[in-house]
């Protein structure tokens, strides 16, 4: 167990940057089965607005994601950080133009569409690392996604590499569980 949830986001951070530097056929192996894994659930194959982020190179590629939903009819909306540490999400199309910003620099989607947290119907959360007795997970350190799922009541679903699993690190009060893990 991690002393600190620093430490740990360190950790995970240089452990899935090692993962995608020395075995990015191994990492795409893993998020293929996911992705076929998500697709085959209840909530992906009910779900008609569906909310994620723009993924970095080390977390799971979302972009199959974002296309599969389309080619479905889906309504897709990619996460974007607002004042007073707040996410929104906004709808993207296959026109939208990103820009990437803040300070982990995230690619974010230019559209002044949103919509309410009630409407959504499946959030798919990033993470560091995920815990499959509790279903909390490690994020970034912002707590934007633990404001956001503490009045959700949609379905919520990590996608949890390998690498993302097996790690304890200290949990707040504050952190939000989320429903579903696939793995």
């Amino acid at each position: 167990m991690f002393e600190s949830k620093g430490l740990a986001r360190q950790h995970q951070q240089n452990r899935l940057k090692k993962l995608v530097a020395d075995h990015p056929d191994k990492k795409a192996a893993e998020e293929k089965q996911l992705h076929q894994k998500l697709f085959a659930s209840s909530f992906w194959q009910q779900a008609n607005h569906v909310a994620l982020t723009h993924a970095m190179a080390f977390e799971v590629a979302t972009e199959p994601i974002i296309q599969r939903a389309w080619q479905e009819g889906k309504f897709v909306y990619l996460a974007k950080v607002e004042a007073n540490r707040a996410l929104s999400f906004r709808l993207v199309t296959e026109k939208t133009p990103l820009v990437q910003s803040g300070k982990l620099g995230l690619w974010e989607p230019t559209s002044e569409v949103t919509i309410a947290k009630d409407s959504l119907d499946l959030v798919i959360v990033p993470a560091l690392a995920f815990d499959f007795v509790s279903h909390h997970r490690l994020g970034f350190g912002g707590g934007y996604y633990d404001r956001f799922l503490f009045e959700y009541e949609g379905a919520s679903v990590g996608l949890v590499l390998e690498e993302q699993s097996g790690l304890t690190w200290p949990v707040d009060q504050h952190d939000q569980a989320v429903q579903y893990l696939i793995k």
